[in-house]
């Protein structure tokens, strides 16, 4: 990808000071992905060694700081939001048109298994996704692009493999404890199945940096839901399967062809890494992925779950809990879409105080990065609760009172996103130096605490107040990350040297 040596250097050195010595520079091309044998067959260098004392030679000793770039804040947010656009489009559907790809105007029983169906997608790809980011980006931005496309790939052939064996797993243990009839079952898992496709697909697009896509890919799967509903006369559950794998499949085709615009000539690799290098280096990421998807769906399935002793199921969905949550949801896409530009703004802040401070002044300059965090993170608190007022406002103005408790679930739940986008904003932070331990540790512990206050809550006053322990949950998430952020910028210039090097 880079044809000169030091050009290379540059890139590896990413705004650093300048390499000490041969040593160093070669040590910064290596974790760049410069190995011995990519110097020779791409460099026509002997070693990754011979090719420093090159780079350095043709850079008279000195390595010059990449240019910093110019952040878009617009098109920064826009990105941070695009994960969430077919959230927001099945959303404006379900308002306009009375169904989405998933849910609708459909009897209790099929609206709870539909619900089951769409939370066990999440829980099997959410760290499916974590672990393919993690390990393709590497690849994509080290000039491995054939690389980064084998890993899509695995990682994506392990996450069909993974929504087969829990789809067959989960047919089994209801044939065996009797929880849905076999035909809900049956329905639950064809979501399931189709969902977590479509999720594996959007995720790879999000990671080649498509995000933008995600609105085509939902739009083409409502298509054929109100085609198939509307005019073929198809049961609306049906044309949703039909719509979802629809989406999965655009979604798919867009995935190939930007990937093969990305490779050029190159040929897709399969990266020989082993099963315990992989745990090693994706294994935390996968934990997260996990572990976010079941806090956020936890009070839902402690409400879906509580007082069902008269139901048909022992899993019912609630839609009066469901409808003030997803009006929160709303407010916590544009909250946390500002989190991406937030971090880019601060990444940059902290390059310009890298070339202020020399390293006789460690101290003054970990100050100043603290002070830069606690500066973004008020101006994110206060752009969350904006739009947490708004929304609340709209709320309450429009009348949305499909539920006796509508307005006072959207008021806790908005409180709780509130929390939960400090704690992501936090995450991407710790995320960004290479630190998952401290994050899993706050979303494990977060996990923990919706589960104990919610089940009590929900048990004792009703399924209503399952929104508690999302509440309380994401006030331990945001507490606990922000201590492993703050800790670790009390070293700031240790964890950003060795993040960058």
């Amino acid at each position: 990808m880079y044809n000169e040596p030091s050009v290379r250097l540059k890139q590896a050195q990413q705004g650093l000071q300048p390499p000490l010595d041969i040593l160093d520079a070669s040590i910064r091309l290596e974790v760049d992905g410069v190995t011995d044998a990519v110097a020779k067959a791409q460099y026509g260098y002997d070693s990754t060694l011979s090719m420093a004392v090159d780079a350095m030679a043709a850079a008279s000793g000195t390595v010059e700081a990449l240019p910093r770039l110019k952040i878009n804040w617009v098109t920064a947010y826009l990105h941070g939001v695009s994960f969430a656009v077919p959230v927001l489009l099945c959303a404006f559907s379900m308002y306009w048109l009375g169904y989405s790809l998933w849910g609708g105007d459909v009897p209790g029983e099929v609206a709870s298994a539909i619900a089951a169906g769409t939370v066990s997608s999440f829980l099997v790809t959410g760290g499916i996704i974590q672990g393919m980011a993690r390990r393709s980006l590497f690849y994509l931005t080290t000039g491995a692009p054939g690389a980064g496309a084998g890993t899509c790939i695995q990682w994506c052939q392990g996450g069909v493999a993974l929504l087969l064996v829990t789809g067959l797993a989960g047919l089994g243990l209801n044939a065996n404890f009797g929880w849905m009839p076999p035909q809900l079952a049956g329905l639950a898992v064809a979501f399931h199945a189709s969902l977590g496709l479509l999720w594996l697909s959007c995720g790879v697009l999000y990671v080649l940096g498509r995000s933008a896509a995600l609105g085509v890919v939902t739009l083409t799967g409502l298509a054929p839901v109100w085609f198939c509903s509307e005019v073929a006369g198809w049961p609306l559950v049906g044309a949703q399967v039909a719509g979802i794998l629809s989406a999965a499949l655009v979604a798919t085709g867009i995935a190939v062809l930007v990937l093969r615009l990305r490779m050029g000539e190159s040929k897709v690799v399969y990266p020989s890494n082993s099963v315990a290098r992989t745990i090693y280096l994706a294994g935390p990421y996968f934990l997260y992925g996990v572990f976010y998807y079941l806090f956020l769906f936890l009070d839902r399935l402690l409400a879906w779950t509580a007082g069902t002793a008269s139901l048909q199921l022992p899993l019912w969905f609630r839609g009066d809990y469901e409808v003030p949550l997803d009006i929160a949801l709303v407010a916590f896409v544009l909250q946390v879409g500002w989190v991406h530009p937030s971090l880019l703004g601060f990444q940059d802040r902290v390059d310009g105080l890298r070339n202020r401070f020399n390293v006789a002044r460690l101290e003054a300059f970990n100050r100043a990065v603290s002070s830069e965090y606690w500066r973004r993170s008020l101006l994110l608190v206060l752009w969350s609760m904006a739009v947490s007022l708004a929304v609340l406002g709209a709320t309450v103005g429009f009348g949305v009172r499909r539920a006796p408790l509508t307005e006072a679930l959207v008021f806790w739940a908005l409180i709780g996103y509130l929390f939960l986008v400090f704690g992501l904003w936090n995450t991407s932070l710790l995320f960004s130096l290479s630190l998952p331990k401290p994050v899993l540790e706050a979303i494990g512990a977060a996990v923990v605490a919706d589960l104990v206050v919610g089940y009590l809550l929900s048990r004792v006053f009703g399924y209503e107040a399952a929104v508690g322990g999302f509440v309380v949950g994401a006030l331990v998430f945001a507490l606990l990350s922000a201590r492993g952020v703050r800790s670790r910028l009390q070293s700031a210039d240790y964890f950003h040297y060795a993040a960058a090097v």
